[in-house]
Order: structure tokens, then sequence, then C-alpha cells
């Protein structure tokens, strides 16, 4: 029988400890990043208190307290364009060329109509001087071309210095330069707006529209070619380079949010 009593005092003791460590291990603590402590004085009158410190510095009673915050993932608009073209060399052909001997001209071998004096069409077939702007972003885009001489083409005889002439019809553009290769100035530049593809989305996602134009339309095309007459006998046989076109791509405008069907 003492032999019991003493085995259950020690499982009393046992358990009593026990206890007081789960009662410790639920306690928390709270860790302040930071703190700030007011002092100021103040009197006590017709059951309201003043602040002293009011009356000369008014932010003395204010803590500022530094709010951070950060991103995960790669946010709600990605982008995502890519720019392709093609060969972008051009011929001018002088149209014929003075023999010394005869006192006669040969004919050329321009591509313009009758042989004459012009841009060499062979080199606007609609592959060569093409640009080709895709945009798989999830938001429409604007692409916007320029180009800059960087060769100089002297002085040219109709009074027209060499531009560049971008179109989005080929054969307009063909036909422009076979009839109006004296005044590049004279055309618009277009700016290619392209919408996010839907086609791949399915329905319920969510999705960017440009309006206008007509959704789904993310891949445009764009011509280029030289256009006006550059000064007599330059001595230009082999290609090389004489101006950079310059592709800008910027966000589009006027863009609504919706859900695909």
């Amino acid at each position: 029988m003492k032999r019991t009593t003493m085995k259950r005092k020690a499982l009393a003791v046992t358990l009593s400890l026990a206890m007081v460590m789960t009662c410790a291990l639920s306690l928390s603590m709270t860790v302040f990043a930071g703190s700030a402590v007011y002092t100021d004085s103040g009197v006590y009158s017709g059951g309201t208190a003043t602040q002293d410190a009011l009356a000369t510095n008014p932010d003395a009673n204010k803590a500022s307290i530094d709010v951070q915050a950060k991103t995960s993932g790669s946010g709600d608009i990605k982008y995502s364009v890519t720019v392709a073209w093609g060969d972008m060399q051009f011929e001018y052909d002088y149209g014929a060329t003075w023999d010394p001997s005869t006192h006669t001209y040969s004919g050329g071998s321009s591509g313009t109509p009758g042989g004459g004096p012009g841009w060499n069409t062979d080199y606007l077939d609609g592959i060569k001087n093409k640009i080709t702007v895709t945009n798989d972003s999830n938001f429409p885009i604007n692409a916007n071309f320029g180009y800059a001489n960087t060769a100089d083409f002297g002085t040219p005889t109709s009074g027209y210095a060499v531009n560049g002439v971008f179109m989005t019809n080929n054969d307009t553009l063909v036909g422009e330069v076979t009839a109006n290769d004296d005044n590049p100035t004279s055309f618009t530049t277009p700016t290619l707006a392209l919408n996010t593809c839907i086609t791949e989305l399915t329905s319920g996602d969510k999705y960017y529209s440009q309006n206008p134009p007509n959704e789904g339309v993310y891949v445009g095309s764009v011509y280029f070619s030289l256009m006006g007459t550059p000064a007599r006998g330059l001595a230009m046989t082999t290609m090389q380079s004489v101006g950079t076109i310059t592709v800008t791509i910027t966000p589009a405008t006027s863009v609504t949010s919706k859900t695909k069907a």
C-alpha cells in the first residue's frame, strides 16, 4: 500500500508539470516592427483636456508609420511583340547611259514602264520590302514607322530628295512609286493597331481590346520603298547602307477589358 501511494503522488506531480508546460507553450508574444512614444502636458478644465504642444506644433501628436508592399507573379499585362522584315534592298535605275564614243544614250534596265528612270520595281515584290508585326501580348499595341536617310543622295535634279514611303497595300505602293517617284512627302505613314489574339482564349477568359480595329486582328504588315530622285552620277554600283527604318511599339489607347463569351 505504501508503494502504491508513492506511485500515485509521482504521477500527480508529472501531470501537473505537463499542464504547466502546456499553458506556457500556448502563450504567444507580439513582436512589433516599430513604435513611437508621445509625451505632452495638458490642462483639465470644464470636462475637457488640452494639449500644450498643439499650440506650437500641430504634428507633435502624430506617429508616422512606414507602409511597405510587394507584388508577385508577372503582373496583369505582359508584352511580346515580334517585328520581321525582308531584305530591304532597292535600286534606282537612271534609265540610260551616255556613250562618249557614239554621242548617244543606251537604254537602261529599269523596271519602270518604257525602261525610263526610276526605282526598279523588281525589288518591290511584297516579300523583300515587307515588314510584319505580330502582337502576342495580352494588351493591344500600336506600331508606328519612320525612315531617315544616312547616306547623301546628292542634290536631286527634280527638287525632291530621296525618302522612304510605307503603305499597307503593296500593289498601291508599286503604282505610286512608278507614277510619283518625285513626290515622296505626300503620303501618310500608316499605324498598325494590333489587338490581343482572342482566338486562343477559352470561354470566361478576360482580355483587353482596342476599339477600333476589329477584335482578333493581332498581325499586321506594311510595305516599304525608297522614293524620289537621287542626283545623277552617284557611284553606288553595289548595295550599301543608305538609311534606317524605325519601328516604335506603344500601348494602345481607348482599350476596354472584356470577357470572352
